[in-house]
């Protein structure tokens, strides 16, 4: 049995009927603050159902305490109906060294006066001690919470024992405005739990039960709702939940460490990567804001990026709804095709049609979700992949919807760019390449892999083999047999664990990187060339580039590498600014990427960085011969022409400048 009594510290009054909770019972404290509870046999935290200014005045281990279990607490004013949170996930502190995106965090705060901020979860092994120390309430000077991420399982007598004694139990809930916002556990880990996976939820029914009707509910989680993530519904162990009758409004998750934010049917799923490097999938660095109105929810991206600042003089410039990640501008018939991304809500991203040379608007096209990756261009068809999979065929004069398509994958986040050979039209999901008709969008064929994850490397036509390569992310090397969307063969080279590069096929070689490998692979069975260890990551959208007797290496560390094409020793590199915007995954600090594909004329070596740069090198001596400061982070390839290029930068600006 537990029993006790909630104080407010500042006063000393007694808080009347506030939940307080083992973790499968719910007791109301009385007129004098004081409860009682039955007792559980798995219970190993006693926590009061209120969101409190102090990192831990609201939880109470259980093991080691004696005598009742008495609450001084601080409750953080939660009466105004209009509010705001901020979100992130998934920082994996463990290895970190620098601390600046605390600072980012800090001054956020600061200027959004959230009414709390939530991680959830993957601090990261000891991790877990060092972010109890960075983020709290008070280095954040506002109410923080937690939820636990499967790689916070640490404890040796049971996986949740560490996280619980210095955040607080796995799950709990809390009041502010009119949400009701709930705490989850993932439920499984590094290490065994020492509960049962329904155990939260037969806690959850005795807390909806005496949950004010008029909330809507927030869940905080690390996971989405794996169990049913359409329908939001847990049947388990003879334990039922209905989230959506019950008056879900929002999923809000990590795990992923993707920025995405989708509804469906007056639902919210909501999930944030990283405040301090780029996510997985290229997401770039930064947090949540998500803002609450009654029971209206809006949202936005905090990049920690810089903003646009002022650089040489474009011939033109054109300013776009959105920001622009790895849409590469894509020339057609004289014009500029791009996609815009916003991972908001609502949403402002869509696919343009910009005349190539005024930078007017042609005409633009809403999508319903963010356009991450380029747009295709084939015979007045323009082909554009939203990180749904929902896929849309647009017309080139006119910008009119001519189809769409919605793939039915698990796993609803894409960030491929659609391939077209000839008639076919190649698009990535999570399982697997859909080839499909380009006129109709019927399905050709479907060539399964394990599942992979979303990245922005490109799909790369091999025409003497008639195949089609495709780096799949944290998987392997895929060659696709265009006709018949066999798999030709398949290299799991798992040295080669990130796979964000881009192919590039030369005289029957294929060259890409991954991680702090640079490779080569024979492009008609795939078997290893060549595999050389460079010392720094190499994780970035764009290609190599052959000339010669040389391959120029686009990095995520050190610019551009040139390295012996025998070898893959380098030679030299080519250095840029520091990243004016984390695109590289996992990645912060002093690195220097390059997104883009270098190019080669003559004696010039030219490329885009994330500092905002086009630089020109010399490419036998690495002498820097001419910069463009364009005035905004660029992670876009840029479209070169004749005696100008096109870039799209990172702040939703197409620039033309004069070279």
């Amino acid at each position: 049995m537990f029993k006790g009594q909630v104080k407010n510290r500042k006063s000393g009054k007694p808080i009347v009927g506030v939940k307080v909770t083992d973790g499968l019972n719910i007791a109301l404290t009385d007129e004098n603050g004081c409860y009682e509870l039955p007792g559980w046999e798995r219970a190993r935290v006693v926590s009061v159902g209120l969101l409190t200014r102090r990192h831990d005045d609201w939880y109470i281990y259980a093991e080691g305490h004696d005598g009742d279990f008495d609450f001084l607490v601080e409750p953080a004013d939660v009466s105004a109906s209009d509010f705001c949170f901020l979100h992130n996930s998934d920082i994996e502190i463990e290895l970190r060294d620098d601390s600046d995106y605390i600072d980012f965090m800090r001054a956020e705060v600061r200027k959004n006066k959230p009414a709390f901020f939530a991680n959830t979860g993957d601090m990261c092994r000891d991790g877990i001690y060092r972010m109890y120390l960075a983020m709290n309430s008070e280095t954040l000077n506002c109410p923080v919470r937690f939820t636990i991420g499967n790689h916070d399982f640490r404890g040796d007598r049971y996986g949740e024992e560490i996280y619980e004694r210095l955040y607080g139990p796995t799950w709990y809930s809390f009041d502010c405005g009119d949400i009701h916002f709930v705490a989850l556990s993932i439920g499984k880990g590094d290490k065994p739990s020492g509960y049962d996976i329904a155990d939260q939820f037969r806690w959850l029914k005795n807390d909806l039960s005496l949950m004010d009707r008029s909330k809507r509910i927030i869940v905080l989680d690390h996971d989405f709702c794996k169990w049913d993530p359409r329908g939001h519904k847990v049947e388990l162990d003879g334990v039922s939940v209905d989230f959506r009758a019950e008056g879900l409004l929002a999923w809000v998750y990590g795990h992923f460490h993707i920025n995405k934010l989708t509804e469906q049917d007056g639902v919210f799923n909501i999930c944030s990567s990283r405040p301090d490097s780029a996510g997985i999938d290229s997401s770039p660095a930064a947090i949540r804001k998500i803002n609450i109105l009654g029971h209206k929810l809006t949202s936005n991206m905090i990049y920690f990026a810089s903003p646009a600042w002022d650089g040489d003089a474009p011939e033109w410039r054109t300013e776009l709804f959105g920001h622009v990640e790895y849409s590469a501008p894509t020339e057609a018939e004289g014009d500029i095709l791009v996609g815009t991304v916003d991972d908001g809500y609502p949403k402002s991203c869509g696919v343009f049609r910009i005349d190539g040379n005024t930078g007017a608007v042609v005409w633009s096209f809403k999508t319903e979700n963010s356009v991450k990756n380029a747009v295709a261009y084939s015979e007045g068809r323009v082909f554009a992949m939203d990180d749904f999979c929902k896929l849309y065929c647009l017309d080139f004069e006119s910008g009119r919807l001519l189809w769409e398509r919605s793939f039915n994958t698990k796993y609803r986040h894409c960030t491929s760019s659609p391939l077209v050979v000839g008639e076919l039209l190649a698009v990535g999901v999570h399982e697997g390449v859909y080839g499909l008709n380009v006129k109709d969008g019927e399905q050709v064929w479907f060539a399964s892999y394990p599942p992979t994850e979303a990245c922005p490397a490109r799909y790369v036509y091999d025409e003497p083999r008639d195949q089609i390569l495709v780096n799949a992310h944290w998987k392997g090397l895929y060659a696709i047999d265009r006709a018949t969307g066999t798999v030709n063969w398949e290299n799991h080279d798992r040295i080669m664990f990130f796979r964000t590069s881009t192919p590039r096929v030369e005289d029957g070689v294929i060259y890409t990187s991954g991680d702090v490998y640079l490779g080569k692979f024979d492009a008609a069975t795939g078997k290893e060339l060549c595999l050389t260890d460079i010392g720094f990551r190499t994780d970035v959208a764009g290609s190599p580039t052959v000339d010669g007797n040389t391959v120029y290496y686009p990095t995520a560390m050190r610019g551009v590498a040139a390295v012996d094409r025998d070898t893959l020793q380098v030679k030299r590199t080519f250095d840029v600014g520091r990243a004016k915007v984390y695109t590289v995954p996992y990645e912060s600090g002093d690195i220097r990427p390059v997104e883009c594909t270098p190019r080669v004329e003559g004696d010039t070596l030219i490329f885009s960085a994330c500092d905002g740069k086009i630089y020109f090198y010399n490419k036998n001596t690495a002498e820097l011969e001419r910069v463009i400061d364009t005035g905004a982070p660029l992670s876009a390839e840029p479209v070169f022409g004749d005696g100008y290029v096109i870039v799209a930068d990172f702040c939703g600006r197409v620039s033309k400048f004069k070279i």
